[in-house]
């Protein structure tokens, strides 16, 4: 709490951290994974703090942290010198990754197929 405080009487933003902490202790990972939402979706630190310290309660949590610190990282890196199957690549692991997390979010996973097929008569 003094963090936030602080920054707020230099006239400062508070940062992602300072508001986190001014909500008790907080593990590093969250802080980072609240960095990482503010970076990623532009939004504002109170907000990226309160999504952080939201997901720190669910098990995907630290996924996502590590998912988030692995994009900002690719992120940093010219492609530029990429072949065609390098930057085939990865775009196909990107799209992948994303639908399967699009369907585990909203709920619609496709069944596997053996399942499907063990299912039919």
């Amino acid at each position: 709490r003094d963090g936030l405080l602080r920054s707020l009487d230099m006239g400062n933003q508070p940062t992602v951290r300072d508001h986190l902490l001014a909500l008790g202790e907080t593990p590093e990972w969250v802080i980072s994974l609240g960095d990482a939402i503010q970076e990623i979706t532009d939004c504002s630190t109170a907000i990226a703090a309160s999504r952080a310290r939201d997901l720190s309660r669910s098990q995907t949590s630290q996924g996502l942290e590590s998912f988030t610190r692995g994009w900002l990282e690719l992120d940093t890196v010219e492609m530029g010198d990429l072949s065609p199957m390098q930057r085939e690549t990865i775009r196909l692991v990107i799209e992948a990754i994303t639908l399967k997390i699009r369907e585990r979010v909203d709920g619609s996973e496709i069944p596997n197929q053996t399942e499907e097929a063990e299912r039919t008569p």
